[in-house]
């Protein structure tokens, strides 16, 4: 069985004086960065940590999370990443699903694992030795739709995933990733793991905030950022006239379908945008494509190096090497033109069938999306007796209901108009700025049996959808 040295220990030799890790006006060349997480790795093998042994671990934009991160992996260990703001029974049930050896942090208190503290060992643990088989990280998918997943990352998904990364968006060796996407997130840690492999900086950013985000675009300072949709149309409504500054060279936009009008924008902004197409169970992106003008929205491109898209009755399956089996289903509708490239045009599980006809609830989205007065817009299946299902909107909108209905009616077919409606001030968002599926579905399982026409004004809370007494949208 081949072994290879950790990527951190070769750019140490490589490029020891070179800009690592950067938060702020605090900066790790890699040569300290690799001292920190020898001596941090030894703490933890004193205290009984073994190759193969899982340690879960709160994920944080610090410089600290980072170097225990690495620790974790030195010691040929893997780190099963959480949310700091997790909830205790979410934490609980993601550690049900993949139980851990160890933990580091106070955010797992009750969870019955062994801690593993700060310490203060005498020399630096060696460097270790991986196999490609290895398991290095262990994320949870989403959950939003449901019980979340966990999905372990492999060495060989890591190398391979970062190698077809480089290969589509090149790799220059003064790169600045800006890393602002949750490192618990495959889209989030991604940056990490491949800058610690090409000896280039990850520069990190303390969450989403658009003024700031688009000030690091403007600054010069970074060459790369990983974003959502959501989050870069609150950086395009940012005014900052040098948002495409020269040394930006890739906005990587990933994490939801983009929109034909984003597009328009970001183009208008001058930036270079990268529409990608990818999934935790691949370690990130499956299909990359610059954007321009007359590709259409849904088209990803052509398949990274290392894996192969098929597809079958529309719905897609990948392989090769950036995949822990053989094929994977994606979850994913979608079509291969002659030439090669992946159009996604939604999920399959977002397909309910009303009176004997399928509505696509992502289409139905991107219609709402289309009007003026629609500033957000999602959309959930309910099952009804006489019909089977029936949509249900959630929309964020200056007009009523029932002028919602009247606006879709040349676009839509009469079927496919939503009858129930929820009107919200502001629609619940993870870390990640994707709309918070489980939230919406509580509100939709608190009506009443038998109620299939409606129109309902709510408020968010922070933690909850709760009606508006005065239901003045409705």
């Amino acid at each position: 069985m081949n072994r290879f040295p950790h990527p951190l220990q070769s750019n140490a030799i490589f490029r020891p004086e070179h800009a690592a890790l950067q938060l702020g006006d605090a900066q790790l060349t890699f040569l300290e960065l690799r001292d920190q997480v020898a001596l941090r790795a030894a703490g933890l093998r004193e205290q009984g940590l073994q190759p193969g042994q899982r340690v879960a671990l709160a994920a944080q934009s610090t410089l600290s999370f980072v170097i225990d991160l690495l620790a974790i992996g030195w010691c040929d260990a893997s780190a099963a990443l959480i949310a700091k703001s997790c909830a205790k029974a979410a934490v609980a049930q993601r550690l049900e699903s993949a139980p851990c050896d160890a933990q580091i942090g106070a955010e797992f208190a009750g969870c019955q694992l062994r801690s593993l503290l700060p310490s203060r060992p005498n020399k630096p643990l060696p460097a270790p030795s991986w196999t490609l088989e290895s398991e290095r990280f262990l994320l949870w998918t989403s959950g939003s739709t449901g019980r979340a997943k966990p999905v372990s990352i492999s060495s060989a998904q890591w190398i391979f995933s970062a190698m077809g990364s480089a290969l589509r968006l090149e790799h220059r060796l003064d790169d600045v990733w800006l890393g602002c996407l949750p490192f618990e997130h495959i889209g989030g840690l991604s940056v990490l793991l491949r800058t610690t492999l090409y000896g280039t900086t990850t520069r990190i950013h303390a969450g989403f905030d658009a003024i700031n985000i688009a000030r690091e675009m403007a600054s010069g300072r970074i060459t790369q950022v990983s974003l959502v949709p959501s989050m870069l149309r609150r950086v395009l409504q940012v005014d900052e006239p040098n948002l495409a500054h020269p040394h930006l060279r890739v906005v990587l936009l990933g994490g939801a379908q983009t929109d034909a009008e984003l597009s328009v924008e970001a183009r208008r902004a001058g930036l270079p945008l990268y529409r990608t197409w990818g999934m935790t169970e691949s370690a990130s992106q499956i299909c990359t494509l610059r954007d321009s003008a007359g590709i259409a929205p849904n088209n990803m491109g052509a398949p990274l190096s290392f894996m192969e898209v098929s597809e079958v009755d529309a719905k897609l399956s990948i392989s090769g090497l950036m995949t822990s089996t053989q094929t994977q289903l994606t979850g994913d509708l979608g079509s291969i033109d002659a030439k090669g490239h992946i159009s996604v045009t939604g999920r399959f599980d977002r397909v309910i069938k009303s009176g004997g006809k399928k509505i696509s609830l992502s289409r139905l989205e991107s219609v709402l999306l289309s009007l003026p007065a629609v500033h957000d817009a999602l959309v959930l299946g309910r099952l009804d007796k006489a019909w089977g299902e029936r949509p249900v909107a959630f929309v964020k909108s200056s007009a009523s209901a029932l002028e919602l209905q009247q606006q879709l009616a040349p676009l839509l077919e009469p079927f496919e108009i939503p009858r129930c409606w929820f009107l919200v001030d502001q629609m619940p968002r993870s870390e990640l700025q994707k709309i918070d599926v489980s939230i919406l579905q509580q509100a939709l399982e608190s009506l009443a049996p038998g109620v299939d026409e409606f129109s309902l004004a709510l408020c968010f809370d922070g933690a909850q959808l709760q009606p508006r007494l005065d239901n003045p949208l409705a």
